[in-house]
């Protein structure tokens, strides 16, 4: 990559980390005077985090509309961000009551997981169509993502969206190295990725067709369908360990 696309491609990543962040902060419980924001949604995070008891080993969220995984990642970027002081993480609904900007932190805290993720979006659907088409069509792709108004908005929401799509597209980039790499990491990986993609929103099952896709575009000579094993074993893999709770608390989950 020349100097000028390089600068060009930083430029658009920069482009969709500043829509992301910029209104990060609309709507929090400072402004509504409530624990919850403008998306109704939003608060089922920290609700789910909430009901979890870290200190007895359980991570249940007894929430299951959507996949888990997005409040394992949450909770391990709060967690990680209190050791450092940023915010503050007690049991106590009072305390966030009376403190309603150390909650408005939790909630752009979460939100930045959605920026991020988005970031990453327009990062590895780069590097897919340079591979597939040409550096040209790469940055033009790059940049259509990180100005896509439904993509904008998700990165605003402490939502799974945003996190879901970026494991969507992570699939896609480990399943087309398949073409060049048929070894079995390259098969359990393109699995495991789309399985935490699932296990994020479950309309992400769809990402497991990327590994069949790119496997079945190989010459029918030398073609060796039982690694596709591989790929669903640690699809399975991937989905239980982003939602360990569909199988550990099945009655709930179903």
């Amino acid at each position: 990559m020349g100097r000028k696309e390089k600068v060009i491609f930083i430029l658009v990543l920069l482009l969709a980390f500043s829509l992301g962040i910029i209104g990060s902060n609309w709507g929090l419980p400072s402004e509504t005077l409530h624990l919850q924001t403008y998306h109704p949604d939003e608060v089922g995070v920290l609700v789910s985090l909430q009901k979890m008891n870290p200190k007895r080993l359980d991570f249940n969220p007894h929430f299951f509309p959507w996949g888990t995984f997005h409040f394992y990642v949450v909770g391990v970027f709060l967690y990680f961000l209190s050791l450092f002081k940023a915010v503050t993480l007690v049991p106590s609904k009072e305390f966030y009551i009376l403190h309603l900007n150390e909650i408005d932190k939790l909630y752009v805290a979460g939100r930045l997981i959605s920026v991020f993720a988005t970031v990453g979006t327009v990062f590895f659907l780069f590097r897919i169509a340079e591979k597939l088409y040409s550096r040209r069509t790469a940055i033009f792709s790059a940049l259509i993502m990180s100005i896509l108004p439904l993509s904008v908005a998700n990165a605003h929401y402490m939502k799974p969206n945003a996190l879901g799509v970026f494991l969507i597209v992570l699939t896609c980039w480990v399943s087309l190295r398949i073409l060049s790499d048929q070894s079995f990491r390259t098969y359990a990986l393109a699995g495991f990725v789309a399985g935490l993609a699932c296990a994020t929103k479950y309309n992400g099952i769809w990402a497991v067709f990327f590994p069949l896709m790119f496997h079945f575009l190989l010459p029918s000579k030398g073609r060796r369908n039982t690694l596709l094993i591989y790929t669903f074993l640690f699809f399975f893999l991937g989905f239980f360990t982003g939602c360990p709770y569909s199988l550990l608390a099945f009655k709930e989950f179903k």
